[in-house]
């Protein structure tokens, strides 16, 4: 399901291991909103993007409508800031700023359906439109809304809840504009750059959403959350809680990617960790697990009267001595060891570099394969895995071969490959 996100929002081009840093203002935006469609929807959330079309082809486009749409659908109200045609012919419900930027903007041109904002003069964004309608005049550009329960309520009721009023907003350019944002329905921001559209959908909107959400925690929950200021506005109703879907690095941190920040790599790490089998990186064969019982049967299994060494593997920190190691194996019994492939008599051990790392391994048995030992050869392998920790070497002693390059088989009760060991 939330790899279908990344296609539905057109990102399936995408690597899931592809740093976050790397991704363009478009693409980090179009990351969150696959984040939020991830999510299971509450139907009563107010989403706020800005320009989410940037950087997008016009096939793209027509995914992340449906994507919108689908947001309205589920009960949620989407506001978005877009100079794009394509999206704002198939909006609810259109409110063009301008009718210049900067100082010359921050007022309501026209607020309406695409047609009524078409119709227009004075709007930059209605003169536009005009000709994107005319051509498609046979088909409609407006998206007919599923009917929903809220249908069967009282005319009272919808104004009160269908309907965000903003009354007297002044963030930045915008000059003391009353609003009204249908609620349950795609509404698109739109005019020239600089004419206060972000200052109303982010500024003001999310800042005065965000800000009541954070005074309804508690104290104590607060002081670990940035509180956004209060936005300059003489009253804002209907509001429900709010995303911002922002062009922004999605990533907390440089090492972020496209997998943690959808959270699709927290369920890959269990599918492998659970469903996944593991193959060896050297010969891919299956790395397995071994029990005590199947490494005496494949000891068992070499030809009769093969001679052989069950060495146990000792790992000793570098810089650490090797004296206590050798009094300890001598108290509990063991007679030899082996050293950087050579074997000594535990009395007759050579001074040895503990600067250096070296292979130690302690020979727990001699034997020669045959079934009818199987007891002493059991006794023998559970010792050695005791004392390895899991791991036993089984050493092939061959008088004709010198002893550094005798033949040695790793065997494990933790996962390994049967092959390569």
């Amino acid at each position: 399901r939330l790899l279908q996100t990344l296609h539905d929002v057109g990102l399936d081009y995408l690597k899931l291991g592809q740093p976050s840093p790397t991704l363009s203002g478009g693409e980090a935006q179009r990351i969150k909103l696959a984040r939020e469609l991830g999510k299971r929807s509450t139907g009563s959330t107010l989403y706020l993007l800005d320009e989410p079309t940037t950087g997008l082809h016009f096939a793209d486009v027509a995914k992340l409508l449906e994507v919108l749409h689908g947001f309205v659908d589920a009960g949620n109200t989407v506001v978005v800031v877009e100079h794009s045609l394509d999206v704002i012919k198939t909006a609810d419900w259109v409110i063009d700023l301008g009718p210049e930027g900067g100082a010359g903007g921050g007022e309501i041109l026209v607020a309406g359906t695409p047609e009524e904002v078409a119709a227009c003069d004075a709007s930059y964004t209605g003169q536009a439109l005009r000709e994107v309608l005319e051509l498609k005049s046979k088909k409609k550009a407006t998206r007919k809304s599923k009917p929903t329960k809220s249908t069967a309520r009282s005319a009272a009721e919808k104004a009160n809840t269908n309907q965000i009023q903003i009354r007297g907003a002044a963030q930045h350019n915008l000059q003391s504009i009353d609003l009204t944002v249908p609620r349950d329905q795609m509404s698109v921001f739109c005019g020239p750059s600089g004419s206060g559209k972000t200052s109303l959908a982010m500024d003001t909107l999310y800042a005065e959403g965000q800000r009541r959400y954070v005074e309804s925690l508690s104290a104590y929950a607060r002081q670990f959350l940035g509180q956004m200021p209060k936005p300059k506005l003489e009253h804002i109703s209907g509001l429900s809680p709010a995303i911002a879907i922002e062009q922004k690095t999605v990533g907390a941190t440089p090492r972020s990617t496209v997998g943690t920040v959808t959270e699709i790599y927290d369920y890959l790490r269990i599918l492998f960790a659970r469903l996944g089998q593991m193959h060896c990186p050297d010969c891919q064969s299956e790395v397995t697990r071994q029990t005590t019982d199947q490494i005496i049967d494949r000891i068992l299994s070499l030809p009769e009267k093969t001679a052989l060494y069950l060495g146990a593997p000792i790992t000793v920190p570098v810089g650490q001595s090797y004296t206590k190691l050798w009094d300890r194996l001598g108290t509990q019994g063991y007679l030899r060891v082996r050293i950087n492939g050579t074997t000594y008599p535990l009395e007759e051990v050579p001074e040895i570099d503990h600067k250096r790392e070296h292979v130690v391994e302690v020979v727990v048995d001699r034997i020669k394969v045959d079934p009818a030992a199987r007891g002493r050869i059991g006794d023998s392998v559970e010792s050695a895995l005791d004392l390895g920790r899991g791991i036993l070497h089984v050493i092939h002693a061959d008088k004709e071969t010198p002893e550094p390059k005798w033949r040695v088989d790793r065997l494990s009760l933790h996962y390994s490959c049967p092959v390569c060991d």
